[in-house]
Order: C-alpha cells, then structure tokens, then sequence
C-alpha cells in the first residue's frame, strides 16, 4: 500500500512539473511568428515524454488514458499559439480528432478490462467483430480527415473569377471540376452608396468574440443574401453566411462595440460554388454564387497569403498526422483476430447465457 501510494505521489508530481513547464514555454511561444522551429522541438519533447510515461505506467487502468489526453491538449495548445493556424479548419479537424480519441479509449477498455474476462469459446466471435467495427471506426475517420486535408491543400488550384461572364462560363463546366469552390473576387453591395465616414453603410456585422462579458444576439446581422460587383459591372446575387466562422479578415466596425462588418462596396474575395438564378417569373437566368463557404474581407493577393495559406498549413499538419494514424487503425482488428485465436484453442465449452432456439 506505501508503494503504491509514492508512486502515486510520484506521477502526479511529474504531471504537474511537465503541465508547469509546458505552461511557460506556451505562454512565451504565444504569437510568435519566427519560433516554429521551437513549436516543433516542443510538440517532439511532449509527444516523447508522453510515449513514456505511458510505457512507465501501462500497467494502471486509467494513468495511460489521462497521459494520451493531456499530451493530446498540449499539442493542440502548441499549434494554437502560433500565428499560422486557421481556426475553423482547425475546429473542422477536432471534430473528427474527438471522435476517434473516443474510440481509442473504447479500445483501450476493450483490451484491458473486456478481453480478460473472456475464457469461453462462444466469445470469440464476438469479440474479433466489436474489435472489427472499431478499427473500421478509425479507419474511417483517419480516411475522411485525410481526404479533408486533401481538398484544403487542392484549395489554390481553385477557379478565380473575376466577372460576371467567367461564373458564368464556370457554372457551365463540369461538377467535378469545381466540386471544390471557386473564388469570386469583386466588391459587395453598391461602392455607390458608401459613405466616407460610414454610419448607415453596414451591410453585414457580427459580435467579436469575448473572454469577459455577454454579447448580444440582437447585435449580429448576417443577411441570407447580399450583391455582389464584378470587375465588368456584371451584379451577381451572392448565398448569405450562417455564422462568423464563415468570415475572415472583416474589419473592427459596426453599429456596436466589439464587432466586424462589410460595409457597402468593401472589396472582398468569396468562396463558394458558381450557380444561376432565375425568377420565378421565368425571366432571363442570371449568374449567382451558392452554397458561400466563406466571406474574405480584402484582395486576392491578402487572402491568398491570410486565410488560405493558414488553411493549407493547418490541413496539412492533420493529413499527416491522419495518414499516419491509418496503419495504427488495423491494431484493434489484429488484437481481436488474436483474443479470438486464443479463445477458440483454450477458452472453455461454457455455453452461452442467451440462447435462440428455433421452433
């Protein structure tokens, strides 16, 4: 009982000298745009000390679980502080990242406390197919967050159009050839109603983001739709965004405090898919951009070295880390293929406790 006590004591003294130091390294890597070579020798230095500790303590439940999940959020603590990362790409990654920590601990306690307490032949089968659905999990979704990253990292190779007549010429080409987006580069609403020191101009706004204090849902106005001006004067009829997640780089103004807007004839570079409108009247169809996956404030050559190239970069680090993670997704099947060798040569001749007779 003393021993297992001190080397309690020991563990948590080593996780909070580890949390301390990673703590202050942070809190100095914070913003710093020339230290990615540190941010690198710090993700190593974590990944190593948390390969192990895990060795040191495999033999405890729940210590290995508790150091993959922090060594898991200082990572990720590490890739926020620098000034390359892309939000909600990010964001759009953890999803998929969450979901398969999920399933590794379901793994986990599926090796260490299910396959144990299997000693009948009967078991065996259903052991190697629930060890089957999990690294088909996993596989899966190391797969679509490759593919994911993928698609962002094809993201420069995107049609830009400039005019009306090249959405135009773009909706006509085949699906598979913009499945992807294009980028639509004009200025939105009417440059004519601008006025010099703004005021009435807004087109759109939303609330900044706050550490301290409430915002006001009242305080966002994020149309379903908006017009945009091409370079040859062509009007184009522009899907609205749902949230702020869908803008980049607006600038500090709005009716409020704390907020982001467009005003009348910002220039701004839009990524969505080339469509038509047509009236209900049965009218002449007109060029029109649906389906907006985002509205960039700024020229092209801005969001090109802004928001895409922190997306390519974000992307690029989880399809890595995805396609390595691929081969690791086939260990829950071959421990099962295992558990279930050993279960048909020694496992006893218990029946089974539920049994389906057919009459």
């Amino acid at each position: 009982m003393m021993l297992s006590r001190h080397s309690l004591a020991r563990f948590e003294i080593m996780l909070t000298v580890a949390v301390l130091v990673v703590i202050g390294l942070l809190a100095w890597l914070n913003g710093r745009a020339d230290s990615d070579g540190l941010r690198l020798i710090l993700a190593s230095v974590i990944v190593v000390t948390g390969i192990g500790l895990a060795l040191l303590h495999r033999r405890h439940l729940w210590r290995v679980p508790i150091i993959a999940v922090l060594s898991s959020v200082a990572l990720v603590v590490v890739f926020l502080t620098s000034p390359d990362a892309n939000i909600p790409i990010f964001e759009e990654f953890m999803y998929l990242a969450i979901g398969a920590a999920f399933v590794w601990l379901l793994v986990w306690v599926l090796v260490r406390m299910v396959f144990p307490r299997t000693t009948a032949k009967y078991q065996a089968l259903p052991m190697l197919i629930l060890a089957c659905v999990f690294s088909f999990a996993l596989l899966a979704s190391s797969l679509g967050a490759w593919l994911k990253a993928a698609d962002i990292n094809a993201l420069p190779k995107n049609a830009i159009a400039t005019t009306g007549a090249e959405i135009a010429a773009l909706w006509e080409q085949p699906w598979g050839t913009r499945y992807n987006g294009i980028f639509a580069v004009g200025r939105i609403g009417d440059p004519a109603k601008r006025q010099s020191t703004g005021g009435r101009d807004y087109l759109a706004y939303y609330n900044a983001p706050r550490s301290i204090g409430f915002t006001r849902d009242s305080a966002t106005h994020l149309p379903v739709s908006y017009v945009m001006q091409m370079a040859d004067g062509a009007e184009i009829w522009v899907q609205g965004i749902a949230g702020r997640k869908q803008a980049s780089n607006w600038p500090d103004c709005g009716p409020y405090l704390y907020q982001h807007c467009l005003r009348e004839g910002d220039p701004v570079v839009i990524w969505a898919d080339p469509g038509e409108l047509r009236t209900v009247t049965g009218g002449e169809p007109s060029s029109a951009l649906n389906n907006t996956r985002l509205i960039a404030y700024g020229s092209l050559d801005e969001f090109r070295t802004g928001y895409l190239a922190r997306a390519v970069a974000t992307a690029r680090i989880f399809g890595w880390i995805a396609l390595a993670f691929m081969p690791f997704s086939l260990l829950p099947a071959f421990l099962g293929w295992r558990r279930y060798r050993w279960l048909r040569t020694h496992g006893s001749d218990e029946p089974a406790r539920i049994t389906i007779s057919w009459t």
